[in-house]
């Protein structure tokens, strides 16, 4: 039943009513809109089509929402804007580089363990945390077998913090670790500055204008070839938009807040608790001098 004969898609204005019809390449065609869309296009299309459009041999039209572009002038203040085909808001592109280039660095991290599990030894847990080396490891304890591996887990969980810290310094002076920041730094950088002037200015909402030229997938929970269906660009032009979304502002002002590093790292990512493990194995197995 998530099948449908669609033939294109009909727009149509919240505000004043106005309708705009686009057609799909290869006009009618069995679609996989998905069950809840399809009772919704069944009864819309009995809404808005005339009585002697016959949808069923014909093609459905797939109704949508809008705003139009006259009507969008009438609702805009100094606290909304408008995002014109091709033009983004810039707080996507900040969010998408952002989560991007924090699984690069846990890449990283997770590369950087065994180099940073080869610098431990006796005087580098000792320097780490002198109390809890002195509490643990450093007892006489340490060199019997029955104490080794209680000693050990009471140093990692007395010293943890300090560990935790030493593995984020190690990957921070790692070379892939600073090229990463690097490009990210230079990638984000115009997207922070017009995430910031929208803080500045007070913008609150925006609106986008929906792109009439692109390919539109129009099953909501799947994307297959039998859910996606091409736009034929119109004749006569028209402009449609939706919206409004609400800008994200407590987001931005916490990313924004924070530098790339405290970004970028995570400390608690697979790669600490992989590495807690392996400092785990090779205290152990450290005797005393």
């Amino acid at each position: 039943m998530s099948f449908l004969l669609i033939k294109g898609e009909m727009f149509h204005c919240r505000d004043c009513g106005s309708s705009y019809t686009i057609e799909f390449e290869g006009g009618a065609k069995e679609t996989q809109i998905g069950d809840e869309n399809v009772f919704r296009q069944i009864n819309l299309n009995e809404k808005f089509m005339p009585p002697t459009y016959d949808c069923k041999n014909q093609g459905y039209y797939f109704h949508e929402f809008i705003l139009c572009e006259d009507c969008l002038k009438n609702s805009l203040d100094n606290q909304t804007i408008i995002y014109k085909v091709n033009d983004y808001p810039p707080f996507e592109n900040l969010f998408y580089l952002n989560n991007k280039f924090s699984e690069l660095i846990k890449d990283i991290a997770q590369e950087n363990i065994d180099g940073f599990i080869s610098k431990i030894d006796l005087n580098f847990c000792q320097q780490l945390h002198p109390e809890a080396y002195k509490e643990t490891i450093g007892q006489k304890l340490f060199k019997l077998t029955s104490h080794k591996n209680e000693l050990t887990k009471n140093y990692i969980k007395k010293a943890k913090l300090q560990i935790g810290i030493s593995f984020e310094d190690y990957i921070k002076s790692s070379e892939n670790y600073l090229e990463v920041v690097k490009e990210y730094s230079y990638l984000v950088s115009p997207y922070e500055q017009e995430s910031k002037n929208l803080l500045n200015n007070s913008v609150k909402k925006y609106y986008r204008e929906i792109d009439l030229s692109q390919t539109v997938n129009l099953n909501p929970y799947i994307c297959y070839e039998s859910t996606v269906r091409k736009r034929v660009v119109p004749l006569i032009k028209f402009s449609v938009f939706d919206g409004a979304y609400n800008i994200p502002t407590a987001k931005l002002k916490d990313i924004l807040s924070k530098s790339v590093e405290q970004r970028l790292i995570l400390t608690g990512t697979p790669a600490f608790g992989a590495m807690f493990d392996e400092v785990y194995k090779k205290v152990v197995t450290l005797g005393i001098k």
